[in-house]
């Protein structure tokens, strides 16, 4: 929880106002949109081999390597004089998230008996506890000396982090004898229905979001370092949000799935009414966008419960992936229909949502027939095991 604190004090230095940054470097609404879904693009190639990557080496490893990737790749966007100049460095900021799955394994496996959505959304907690103060801290530097120096400061939260992530003691090596079986064709089938329906829930939940800040820079009127607050009310609402979800899912899971889309809806439509000029149904928007980071946390949950341990990795990477995958296509889309009209991109969240809702059932079907399957696997297995050894004996 400290690590992600002290990461999250850097990065919401400058993610929430980032698209105003590549706007100042010169690029317009649809190239900023690419350049997001490049963002994108890197997190979904990122998280699955992240995911194998920590079920096959000391997690540790992978986590201090996803930091220290980190630490170079803010300074690239910093040193970045052009829309173009940046790229390099936002994607490698991207592939730095390969250790992401190897934060929520080590996370599940000091769970104990404790539900998977209660432990992942209360130590996630403390990465949005570091979002509160710093979206606004940063959009106030920003104001101040400029958004350059805003990446060189968040470098040095990135370094205090890498600290407190070498007080981590070394988790053991998991198991070898699942991770490394090659997997069944239903189970494969499985897991492209699961990516498929989490790529449509968070498509819908996410679509508004990227050039939100520009829709209220250009057409509202509003500073720099308003947008960073409404950051910090961001951060806040998931901080107390999404415990609370995690815990009231914890026999339900679907109650929680549906109460974090119920908000993502509601913030979208306050949005959209808040940005024609009543700033306070803004502010509300943003704090209840806190859905979009509890169903995240309930999503891994359940896709990561339903596998064996030696294998978590694997399955956070393919939860983590299906989201990336979404919010890669989502700046894209996003970019496009801003073009057309600033308000687009939340209107289609707004039509979108609902479909979600209807799909989020689908994803613990998916899960349960998984397990079914798992559990045939098994007990063939079992008995092949068995009647070679009735053989040898004989």
């Amino acid at each position: 929880m400290l690590a992600l604190f002290l990461w999250a004090s850097g990065e919401g230095l400058f993610i929430f106002i980032q698209p105003i940054y590549i706007q100042q470097l010169g690029a317009n609404p649809a190239q900023i949109g690419r350049v997001l879904a490049l963002a994108g693009f890197g997190l979904t190639i990122a998280y699955l081999p992240g995911g194998l990557l920590a079920d096959r080496v000391p997690r540790k490893w992978t986590l201090l390597g996803g930091w220290s990737v980190g630490i170079v790749a803010v300074l690239m966007i910093g040193f970045a004089h052009d829309w173009r100049g940046i790229i390099p460095g936002i994607l490698l900021y991207s592939l730095s998230a390969f250790c992401v799955p190897a934060i929520s394994a080590t996370i599940a496996d000091s769970a104990g008996p404790v539900p998977l959505a209660r432990v992942l959304t209360l130590t996630y907690a403390g990465y949005w506890a570091g979002n509160i103060v710093s979206p606004w801290a940063g959009g106030w530097l920003a104001q101040l000396i400029g958004m350059r120096p805003v990446y060189f400061f968040a470098a040095a939260c990135f370094v205090a982090s890498t600290l407190a992530m070498l007080m981590i003691s070394h988790p053991p090596r998991p198991a070898q004898a699942r991770a490394r079986q090659m997997p069944s064709l239903s189970s494969l089938r499985s897991g492209a229905l699961v990516s498929l329906i989490v790529f449509a829930m968070f498509l819908a939940m996410h679509i508004g979001q990227p050039l939100a800040p520009n829709l209220l820079k250009n057409t509202a009127g509003w500073s720099v370092e308003q947008i960073g607050l409404l950051g910090s009310l961001n951060a806040a609402g998931v901080t107390l949000v999404s415990p609370l979800l995690g815990r009231w899912s914890a026999e339900r899971k679907l109650r929680g799935l549906w109460a974090a889309q119920a908000l993502m809806w509601t913030s979208f439509g306050l949005l959209f009414i808040g940005a024609q000029g009543l700033p306070g149904l803004v502010y509300v928007s943003f704090f209840l966008r806190s859905g979009y980071g509890a169903c995240r946390g309930l999503t891994s949950a359940i896709i990561a419960g339903h596998v064996s341990e030696e294998n978590r990795g694997v399955a956070f990477g393919l939860a983590e992936s299906s989201v990336a995958l979404a919010q890669m296509a989502s700046p894209f889309i996003a970019g496009q229909l801003y073009s057309r009209s600033a308000s687009e991109p939340v209107l289609a969240g707004l039509v979108l949502i609902p479909v979600g809702v209807l799909l989020s059932p689908l994803l613990l079907k998916s899960q349960v027939t998984k397990r079914k399957a798992q559990v045939t696997r098994d007990a063939d297995t079992s008995q092949a095991l068995a009647t070679e050894g009735t053989e040898q004996v004989t």
